[in-house]
């Protein structure tokens, strides 16, 4: 709803607050700028593909479906709830009035947003025993701050 945020700018980062992980942000907005497309998400392999937003990729890195958790998944690339977009875009989203990303606003932005593959660490850390997870995951060396990615 806050459109204007994104005056002045030409880009806007959009990251979840209940996520612990170790992408390398450099590597992904360098992604989002070559590619030229107006949204771009961060992915990771999940091993709960019900419980999240997956996304399917086409062979340039479009994401060319993306259902929010699906009955019947046929990926396991979920959305890492990290967003790269351009001003127009941001200003796009915001004239939706959509209530929540991964029904409303996502779907609508199939075949015009690129996929960044995060093969690190990355855990959504939103409830007590994912946070308990994440903390054991440090303290067995689990999460290093080194992470990379590719389009």
């Amino acid at each position: 709803a806050n459109r204007d945020l994104a005056d002045d700018v030409d880009h806007c980062l959009l990251i979840y607050a209940d996520n612990l992980s170790n992408v390398n942000l450099s590597a992904f907005l360098k992604f989002h700028n070559e590619s030229g497309a107006p949204f771009t998400m961060l992915l990771f392999h999940t091993p709960y593909p019900k419980s999240c937003g997956i996304a399917t990729l086409d062979a340039t890195g479009t994401i060319i479906e993306f259902v929010e958790k699906p009955g019947h998944p046929v990926s396991d690339l979920a959305d890492g709830g990290v967003y790269a977009m351009t001003a127009d875009a941001y200003r796009e989203i915001a004239d939706m009035g959509g209530f929540d990303i991964g029904y409303d606003v996502l779907p609508k932005f199939t075949g015009r947003m690129k996929g960044f593959v995060h093969d690190g660490y990355h855990r959504d850390i939103g409830t007590l025993e994912s946070l308990a997870q994440a903390e054991a995951d440090v303290r067995a060396g689990l999460f290093e701050i080194t992470g990379g990615g590719k389009g």
